[in-house]
């Protein structure tokens, strides 16, 4: 890797918490005088990459990071590759959350994709030690970095106070899937009764 790094992301625009990770770690790596810069492209670019034209990297750029999804048509030879794992969808206990269409893309589709992006890779990260453990079991690979996602903490901090609010809130963030255990929140709610208030449960998707 160099010594000075300066970061080019060609991602995918998918309208999800991927998106705000990329815009987040680039806007921090400028700001610690690291120069980073986003190439995005159209969503269908994961499905149909044969649709959407080769971005070329900036002449400045001397490392790419790219997401694990990133068909290896966009991806630049003879530069470093940094590849970050978000989650593996092929987790075994995700099954029963999939449709059989969605089982086989992952299976046919992003499977080969990650695979071949992975062995590119000079550098594998994932955001928690049980991705990291799936990627492993997946693709048997190793010295996998773990870097958890980071939270604001000036736009997420706890409120100082001694006793639960009543009635009590709930934040959710996240999709709204069963995958993410959104299906969880009917029973929890029931089983607080009468301490808590239905408008004050939000969901951010």
């Amino acid at each position: 890797m160099p010594t000075n790094p300066a970061v080019w992301f060609p991602n995918v625009r998918c309208h999800s918490g991927t998106d705000t990770f990329t815009e987040r770690l680039c806007r921090a790596l400028n700001a610690q005088g690291i120069r980073a810069e986003i190439t995005w492209l159209p969503h269908r670019a994961e499905y149909a990459p044969w649709s959407v034209p080769v971005p070329k990297p900036p002449t400045w750029a001397n490392v790419v990071h790219i997401n694990s999804w990133l068909p290896p048509r966009f991806v630049p030879p003879g530069l470093p590759i940094v590849v970050t794992v978000h989650s593996s969808v092929h987790d075994p206990a995700l099954l029963p959350y999939k449709s059989r269409l969605q089982a086989l893309y992952h299976k046919h589709w992003i499977h080969p994709i990650e695979a071949a992006n992975l062995a590119r890779a000079h550098c594998v990260v994932a955001v928690s030690h049980y991705t990291a453990a799936q990627i492993e079991a997946s693709f048997g690979i190793r010295d996998i970095q773990v870097i958890h996602n980071g939270i604001d903490c000036q736009a997420f901090a706890p409120v100082a106070r001694t006793a639960p609010n009543r009635p009590f809130r709930l934040l959710y963030v996240g999709n709204w899937s069963a995958r993410k255990g959104v299906d969880l929140l009917g029973p929890i709610m029931e089983r607080l009764g009468n301490c808590w208030v239905p408008d004050d449960c939000v969901a951010l998707l």
